[in-house]
């Protein structure tokens, strides 16, 4: 693992090499908190990751330890943000999910939104249902959160003022400047509040994002990814980078 500007980054040369690694981290943060506390409860995000966490359940299974904590419930997924449609949308985080993961024990464990509610019942079901797990702190042992071009993580988009929220949990957003408008996300102190963060960035459109925000050490609501460290020493952090969205940086 690598560091510039005090934030942390490992570097891969493709997108499946980046992916594999993934894998392998969350596999490896999930065992530490199982031997630790004995459970392990983690959100990931959509789009992309869908394809890059293919492989995660049969990792899962394949570890002792882990299958043991499937079968006893002990693990448990949770979504950082999720678009208000229904599951056989093809913009719906958690039918993706349901795709990829067909048939595994990892998905009996994935909770999904509500999506037959109103935004705003959505958004505050789906708070119960986290709470419920993690308790009021709603902090999470990891969040693996994903980048737009724009700089926005979860749902959370540049100088939007759901970036202003000072509440643990999850909000909804009517507006989203991405289709589809209606979504619920973690917020911004929630994010922060999770003992690991794992930020995944593939592609040259995003190497702006990267450039700014990794190799310079960028703080701005007009990055949001760059608001979810707590302190510039806040080292629960890691960048997860692939050769393409490095593009122009010295990284």
């Amino acid at each position: 693992m690598c560091s510039r500007a005090n934030v942390a980054y490992s570097k891969y040369d493709s997108v499946d090499s980046l992916s594999d690694a993934l894998c392998d981290r969350i596999v490896e943060i999930a065992l530490t908190f199982i031997q630790s506390k004995h459970s392990f409860f983690f959100a990931v995000s959509g789009a992309s990751m869908i394809k890059q966490l293919t492989s995660l359940p049969t990792m899962f299974e394949s570890d002792p330890l882990l299958r043991g904590a499937l079968e006893k419930g002990s693990v448990k997924v949770f979504l950082c943000d999720e678009r208000k449609v229904p599951y056989d949308s093809a913009d719906s985080t958690y039918g993706g999910y349901q795709s990829a993961w067909k048939g595994s024990k990892l998905l009996d464990h994935l909770i999904p939104i509500d999506p037959n509610l109103t935004l705003a019942e959505c958004a505050a079901d789906y708070e119960t249902r986290l709470k419920a797990v993690v308790g009021e702190s709603t902090q999470l042992d990891l969040v693996v959160l994903g980048i737009g071009p724009d700089g926005h993580t979860c749902s959370l988009f540049p100088s939007h003022p759901l970036l202003e929220v000072t509440e643990l949990g999850l909000v909804s957003i009517s507006d989203s400047p991405k289709p589809p408008p209606e979504r619920v996300t973690l917020t911004l102190p929630s994010v922060k509040t999770a003992s690991r963060k794992i930020v995944v960035a593939a592609g040259e459109p995003k190497s702006h994002v990267i450039k700014s925000v990794v190799e310079s050490g960028v703080v701005s609501p007009v990055l949001p990814v760059s608001l979810i460290r707590s302190s510039p020493q806040d080292d629960s952090v890691q960048w997860m980078l692939d050769d393409a969205v490095c593009t122009g940086t010295a990284l």
